[in-house]
């Protein structure tokens, strides 16, 4: 028996996390939201941490301009390095 996973949006849990800042007790708060206080933590940590970047949603991720430049520029080599290596062994 498969059960369904419930998907917030990025605004509920920018909304549950500011919610968490005012309440003192997490769970309640969680059981207000009907959510695990597991949840609120991770948001909250994830906020945190990455700011502009977190809850890209359906598992996208989301880089800021420099990050999207150095992953191009990444790409960019290992095909110039596979090139090359073609070419040697011609």
């Amino acid at each position: 028996m498969s059960t369904i996973r419930k998907q917030y949006d990025r605004e509920f849990k920018v909304m549950a996390v500011e919610l968490n800042k005012g309440h003192s007790d997490l769970g309640v708060l969680a059981k207000e939201l009907e959510i695990r206080s597991a949840l609120l933590y991770r948001w909250r940590r994830e906020l945190e941490t990455k700011a502009e970047t977190s809850f890209p949603g359906q598992g996208k991720v989301i880089y800021i301009p420099e990050q999207a430049e150095i992953r191009r520029l990444k790409k960019e080599l290992l095909d110039m390095q596979q090139e090359r290596d073609i070419l040697k062994r011609l």
